[in-house]
């Protein structure tokens, strides 16, 4: 028989940083108000809450395994058909999905971790200049320590927090300084190609005809 694993949706909402082991995930206060958490029974939630750290140390692929799943959440004294009662309706609410393939396609943090790139280089190509190790570790503070609203997702706030660094750099001296010598180089090599390109035909034909007259010195 196949093996089936448990997939928790939305689970990067939970998780903070996606290129290390992880050790803690994220819990809103809002979740007591989401409608979905609030028609699950006590003991619902905490298997709920269960799967999202368990989720979380196995790449978002838990195994539906009864047995396994009630020792890694703690939850001895219920019994294996009182859990995958819940887990079932955990399924109907969309919180969770059972598949028994282990390329999820929606997981993309958790992919790419699997394809051996961290997150925090995967934009490398287009922001050459950056220094993305330093960026990251920036991000990761403010990330952890801002009260604003949560941001949808890891990658769509690294992107944004990308553009914002580019734009900072593009306005320092030393990047002005850097596009005005840039600026110089290109117009010498511009005046280095014209000291070597023909005369047109139509322009020889003027500048002789001016040298003839002597209306320029020859």
């Amino acid at each position: 028989m196949k093996q089936k694993y448990i997939i928790i949706n939305n689970y990067e909402k939970y998780q903070h940083y996606s290129d290390r082991k992880i050790v803690w995930i994220k819990l809103y206060t809002d979740i007591l108000q989401d409608y979905k958490i609030r028609q699950l029974s006590m003991t619902a939630r905490w298997i709920f809450i269960g799967m999202l750290v368990v989720g979380s140390k196995h790449g978002n692929r838990v195994p539906y395994d009864l047995t396994f799943i009630r020792s890694q959440i703690g939850d001895e004294h219920t019994s294996k058909k009182v859990i995958n009662k819940h887990i079932k309706q955990l399924e109907c609410l969309a919180l969770i999905k059972i598949s028994d393939s282990l390329d999820i396609e929606e997981n993309r943090i958790d992919k790419k971790r699997r394809e051996g790139e961290p997150l925090h280089l995967k934009y490398k190509n287009k922001y050459p200049k950056l220094q993305l190790e330093e960026e990251w570790n920036k991000f990761e503070v403010y990330n952890r320590d801002t009260r604003i609203k949560p941001l949808k997702s890891i990658e769509l706030g690294w992107i944004n927090w990308l553009k914002k660094a580019e734009e900072f750099r593009q306005q320092s001296p030393q990047a002005i300084t850097e596009r005005e010598n840039q600026a110089t180089m290109q117009q010498q090599k511009n005046r280095e190609n014209q000291k070597g390109r023909p005369i047109p035909e139509s322009l020889r034909k003027q500048r002789d005809a001016l040298i003839k007259k002597k209306s320029i010195p020859i």
